[in-house]
């Protein structure tokens, strides 16, 4: 049990460290090959570094028929860690699915850039954005409170 405690304990002090920090503006790779940018004009990041959390997040947009239209207008960008799925199959199967998709994902490439974003295990999270500091960050599960959560972002 303290083991326990002391692992949230670090946790939530390691997730509320990045409120407040800048995270560095860069350039990504969708599932075209065409390059989308986190800016300071950036409001919300989006990043899934499962399956499960990317499949939340894919629920949710299907639900409120969400595409890249949406995204722009609301300054999101989602950003996807596929680095850990085999080459073979993200080359072979994931990638070709993505492109069915009505909105770009964009790919992780760089461990440094990104070593402090906040992630939980299966677990979509939302960085809320201002000039790239991060004001906010929120975790979703579930894709219906995702929904909810988008509902009242959106407009």
């Amino acid at each position: 049990m303290r083991k326990f405690c002391l692992f949230v304990g670090l946790f939530l002090l390691m997730s509320q460290s990045v409120m407040g920090q800048k995270i560095e503006a860069q350039i990504f790779k969708d599932q075209f090959g065409k390059a989308g940018a986190l800016t300071t004009t950036t409001e919300y990041l989006f990043f899934s570094a499962s399956m499960q959390a990317s499949k939340v997040l894919k629920a949710a947009f299907e639900e409120l028929k969400i595409d890249q239209k949406v995204l722009d207008r609301q300054n999101i960008l989602y950003v996807s860690d596929i680095r850990a799925m085999p080459k073979a199959i993200s080359q072979m199967i994931a990638i070709p699915k993505m492109k069915k998709y009505p909105f770009s994902v964009y790919f992780l490439e760089d461990d440094e850039k990104t070593a402090n974003w906040p992630q939980k295990e299966d677990t979509l999270t939302i960085l809320v954005l201002d000039n790239l500091e991060v004001r906010k960050v929120e975790y979703f599960k579930e894709s219906d409170v995702l929904v909810e959560y988008l509902k009242e972002i959106i407009n």
